[in-house]
């Protein structure tokens, strides 16, 4: 799906997130995103690192894949 939106419009995804556009600047673009604490909201570069480090249990790297974050 590729969607267009303009500064300060947003997008809807599921109930309860919500990106919005807040700045376009040159080839860069300023977002807002708001979902729930219990949601991980991650770059995918940083996801990816993480991802790969051996330091990640099997169980944590199962439910970073899943979207799914433990509460501690």
């Amino acid at each position: 799906m590729v969607l267009s939106r303009k500064r300060l419009e947003s997008i809807m995804i599921s109930d309860n997130i919500v990106v919005t556009v807040l700045k376009i600047q040159r080839n860069k673009v300023r977002i807002g995103i708001d979902a729930p604490k219990k949601i991980p909201v991650l770059h995918s570069e940083l996801q990816n690192q993480i991802l790969k480090s051996p330091r990640v249990t099997p169980d944590a790297r199962a439910e970073l894949k899943n979207g799914v974050q433990s509460c501690t």
